[in-house]
């Protein structure tokens, strides 16, 4: 039951009321206001979801492993940044524990920028991550996910070598490890159009028609995951659209949404994203 009115006062109406008359406002200007806002608010919420980054890899620290916080990972020197990757490149007894600080320092700025600053640490990184060593390289990988997480530009364009290898591993046996590289590769098309001039010649669209036909579950939504952040671009109605309505990945965009729900909905929803970006350009 709503309260009285007490005398003397006005009520919650004639209160919004009086309001809008002292403003010199008309109800269907306040009503053209609201629809502007919530348009916009919409269209605000749209843009933070479909163009947000994803974090795949999550630490788990076992009992007595230090974690490392924003306000050590500010204090700590280029020098250490480096000596952390040599512990790791001589194969020292604390390797493991060595590369999980630096997958964690790495998803601090201060850190990201100390360590491309220094010469050779992405080259080393990459190479660590073509290593045949399974974890030392799964280890690697995470630590290129936490760059790409990165809106730096130059930490974005200091991963620039590492695209053509992330890549290759789409075509490997590890289902970890390419659902790794593809929400990397995701993560990085965001950021400079570079990355997408340095991607499509190197044949992502192929690797992905490839990818899509996966069994796995995961591997399509994540390759649904790259196709939604490629088409979104300013470029894809005229450098990777065309190329694109050339493979065969439209009719298996198409099959994911109209087909295989009970399997899980991520690949349908990511690949409707990505055909209704087609359609719209």
């Amino acid at each position: 039951m709503m309260p009285a009115s007490v005398p003397g006062m006005a009520g919650p109406k004639s209160w919004e009321r009086s309001c809008y008359r002292s403003h010199g406002c008309s109800v269907e200007h306040l009503r053209t206001w609201r629809r502007e806002k919530e348009a916009a608010l919409r269209s605000a919420r749209k843009l933070k979801q479909l163009f947000s980054k994803r974090r795949l890899c999550e630490d788990k620290s076992s009992d007595g492993e230090v974690e490392m916080d924003g306000e050590t990972a500010a204090l700590l020197s280029e020098e250490e940044v480096s000596q952390l990757l040599k512990k790791i490149q001589r194969g020292t007894e604390d390797r493991t524990a060595s590369m999980q600080l630096l997958r964690q320092g790495l998803r601090y700025r201060e850190i990201q920028q100390k360590f491309i600053r220094l010469e050779g640490n992405m080259s080393v990184l990459i190479g660590l991550f073509t290593s045949n060593l399974a974890n030392l390289q799964m280890d690697a990988a995470c630590c290129l996910h936490e760059l790409s997480l990165s809106t730096d530009p130059d930490v974005v364009e200091a991963c620039l070598p590492a695209t053509s290898y992330l890549l290759t591993y789409l075509s490997g046996h590890s289902v970890a490890l390419m659902e790794l590289c593809l929400y990397t590769l995701g993560n990085l098309v965001v950021e400079m159009k570079a990355v997408k001039k340095h991607l499509l010649p190197q044949g992502i669209i192929p690797v992905l028609a490839a990818c899509i036909k996966s069994p796995y579950v995961t591997i399509q939504e994540s390759v649904g995951y790259v196709l939604s952040q490629l088409l979104q671009s300013k470029e894809a109605p005229a450098e990777i659209i065309p190329l694109l309505l050339e493979s065969a990945l439209p009719q298996h965009m198409l099959h994911l949404v109209c087909s295989r729900l009970q399997d899980g909905i991520g690949p349908a929803v990511e690949c409707a994203w990505g055909l209704h970006y087609i359609i719209c350009r």
